[in-house]
């Protein structure tokens, strides 16, 4: 995750996981954003500008695995 902190646009890269579905979730757990069928180990820019400053996680699935990730907006 990519640039981290943000001002609120970022990137998903990985070598090593294949990114099948991604969601967003805001510090008090509430999803607030999410993208299935993703093709990609790179995915393009995500926008979290419109929402509060503060800190939010990011959770990848690979199909077999989750992995979570936390973003700072500030």
């Amino acid at each position: 995750i990519f640039p981290n902190p943000t001002t609120g646009k970022f990137s998903i890269a990985s070598a090593e996981v294949r990114i099948q579905h991604l969601e967003i979730y805001n510090s008090v757990g509430e999803k607030i954003a999410q993208y299935s069928n993703l093709g990609d180990q790179l995915l393009g820019e995500i926008d979290l500008s419109g929402y509060a400053k503060g800190l939010y996680f990011v959770v990848v699935f690979d199909g077999k695995k989750r992995y979570t990730k936390a973003i700072v907006v500030q």
